[in-house]
């Protein structure tokens, strides 16, 4: 009587390995063998281990920020069956890395000011993660080079700034 081995799994991967960010697609392959040179059937299933969820069992995964979050680990589980019954898995897994906030535009209102006005800073920013974000914010009077304030809205004196100074206000986003 012949008995069936079965088959191995000698190598396995998620790619890409690092960089992964919450919109990454990945992969999951493996490579396999069966010294009975039958046919080996191989199955994913991929999982966030963090959030304790079910994400799919296809070989490539996309993420999306409703499926994985900074700092999650995502495992593909890799299971092989040959056509005797034999079997072999191995879990591989990734973690999900922030990605950086964007700041696309910063406006300061109203565009021309007299030095008893109030400005208001504004910015329009997004972050890929679909995170909250928060801002801080540094007025400038470039022309002194004095620090007016730290909030979105300062309101200028005859102090704080005289007729053709020029204000800046930085946003930092996080």
């Amino acid at each position: 009587t012949v008995e069936n081995s079965d088959p191995t799994i000698s190598s396995s991967e998620i790619t890409p390995a690092t960089g992964v960010l919450s919109s990454s697609t990945l992969l999951c392959s493996a490579t396999t063998s069966d010294v009975d040179e039958t046919s080996i059937f191989v199955s994913y299933s991929w999982t966030n281990t963090t959030q304790g969820t079910s994400l799919g069992s296809d070989a490539s995964l996309v993420l999306t920020p409703a499926t994985a979050q900074p700092n999650d680990v995502i495992e593909c589980g890799i299971s092989i069956v040959d056509t005797d019954g034999g079997t072999d898995s191995t879990p591989e897994s990734v973690t999900v890395e922030n990605s950086s906030p964007v700041l696309s535009s910063v406006e300061i209102t109203p565009a021309t000011a007299y030095n008893n006005d109030i400005l208001t800073c504004s910015e329009t920013a997004s972050d890929s993660d679909a995170q909250t974000l928060s801002s801080t914010y540094v007025w400038t009077n470039t022309t002194t080079g004095s620090i007016l304030g730290s909030s979105a809205i300062i309101a200028l004196s005859s102090a704080s700034a005289s007729p053709n100074d020029t204000l800046t206000c930085d946003v930092t986003v996080s």
